[in-house]
């Protein structure tokens, strides 16, 4: 009797983990099986990894639905920064008179340039404009990294088709690709139907959790001698 209450706990508590995972990206659902995984027997940790699967599915469909009503989710930690007195204010009289001269430009450094003034280092500017810095040019992606990037952008252009959608969000919740994070905002402001996204996603999950979960019981037996 108690083994069995101890197992419907385990199951109650993956899926809320599972929903937490899904509303908060960073909450690692695989960290997670792989560890129940390394101490349950295994039919446990599959029950575990159906649980996480249905949880996380639940958390997705919660951040779907609130894309799609064009808002985000308030949670309750998450508290919008309170207004003080500190606060920067525009004083007016910091505002330049119109017959004082011509109006003075800040530079990047803190420089202020206006016929003549400083030049966006500091400097005076020898025609009497403002001097401009040289940026060093960003750094380019690796071909991986920009062959995936393209990937990502071109399968969230497919999420208006409905079966091509339904591709796009399969792959996203079985490998990644694009990220599950950003195509489940992405579909839900598309036209994809809820039901379709929550089908697709739970079907990705589920084939990825149980994955993880019998590596890792694999690696577990090989390591650990169970």
């Amino acid at each position: 009797m108690m083994a069995a209450v101890e197992r419907i706990a385990a199951l109650a508590g993956s899926l809320l983990f599972g929903v937490l995972s899904g509303l908060i990206p960073v909450v690692n659902a695989e960290a997670y099986l792989a560890a129940t995984a390394g101490v349950s027997a295994l039919p446990l940790a599959i029950g575990v990894a159906l649980a996480v699967s249905v949880g996380q599915t639940i958390g997705k469909l919660l951040v779907f639905l609130a894309a799609r009503r064009g808002r985000t989710l308030r949670l309750p930690w998450r508290r919008r920064p309170a207004v003080t007195a500190a606060s920067p204010v525009a004083d007016p009289s910091a505002v330049p008179d119109a017959a004082a001269g011509p109006l003075a430009v800040t530079g990047t450094d803190g420089g202020v340039a206006a016929d003549g003034g400083a030049a966006a280092d500091g400097g005076a500017a020898a025609d009497g404009g403002a001097g401009v810095g040289v940026e060093p040019a960003p750094a380019r992606p690796g071909r991986v990294r920009a062959t995936l990037r393209e990937w990502g952008r071109r399968g969230l252009e497919l999420l208006d088709r409905p079966w091509l959608g339904g591709g796009v969000i399969l792959a996203s919740a079985a490998v990644g690709v694009p990220p599950l994070a950003v195509t489940t905002v992405a579909a839900g402001l598309s036209r994809m139907r809820t039901a379709l996204f929550a089908v697709t996603v739970l079907v990705g999950r589920t084939g990825w959790f149980l994955l993880v979960t019998l590596a890792s019981d694999r690696l577990a037996g090989t390591f650990l001698g169970r």
